[in-house]
């Protein structure tokens, strides 16, 4: 990840869509650590029925979120592409 964020401060990315990639990886550790947190309790026996389903909520959240992140991030960068606002206006 040093090197992935050396790169973009180096190179042109531009801070919006940096950030907003950046916002994506929260819920991806916390993924991360919920997963490790599930399979711990799960090797101990000690994973209740009412604990599991708040998980697969958490993660059906974190999915979401992504997908959202993801269309806005994929939005920002097609508005923002030259070429593809050329396009855009050839299109009758």
């Amino acid at each position: 990840m040093n090197l992935v964020n050396a790169g973009c401060a180096l190179g042109p990315t531009r801070l919006q869509p940096y950030a907003l990639a950046s916002l994506a990886l929260i819920p991806r550790f916390a993924l991360m650590v919920l997963a490790g947190a599930t399979g711990a309790e799960s090797m101990r026996g000690n994973l209740s029925p009412l604990s599991l389903t708040a998980r697969w909520v958490a993660v059906a959240a974190s999915a979401a979120v992504l997908l959202l992140l993801a269309r806005r991030l994929r939005l920002s960068n097609t508005r923002n592409d030259p070429e593809t606002s050329q396009q855009e206006e050839r299109i009758p």
